[in-house]
């Protein structure tokens, strides 16, 4: 079975980082798990403000996009009860995907979530 992962890096606004991780681990992760992703690994580098984190399934890169649109749904619905958003804390980098390849620590990780 194919298995694709997303790999997302988010530039953190200055003083940011613990309230977007409180955030991500609050709002994205139990989203992501529910509809059907495995959020493989978490990281962050204060020095440069930098968040990476990996998302995968067993399936391909379009299986992927299908589960992702359904998530956005659900990541509105479920933001709109709880009244909170986290766009205001960062810019997003591009999206990276690996089929069938694993994903390695980068050496500048400072906390490993």
């Amino acid at each position: 079975m194919t298995r694709t992962r997303e790999v997302r890096r988010y530039r953190i606004v200055d003083g940011k980082m613990d309230e977007f991780i409180d955030a991500f681990q609050r709002l994205v992760v139990p989203v992501r798990r529910k509809i059907g992703f495995e959020v493989e690994a978490a990281w962050c580098n204060r020095e440069s403000g930098v968040f990476t984190w990996i998302s995968a399934i067993d399936g391909s890169i379009e299986d992927y996009e299908a589960l992702d649109r359904t998530y956005k749904k659900a990541r509105a619905e479920y933001r709109q009860k709880v009244d909170e958003d986290t766009t205001h804390l960062h810019a997003e980098y591009p999206v990276t995907y690996f089929v069938d390849e694993e994903v390695q620590l980068p050496p500048d990780v400072d906390v490993e979530l």
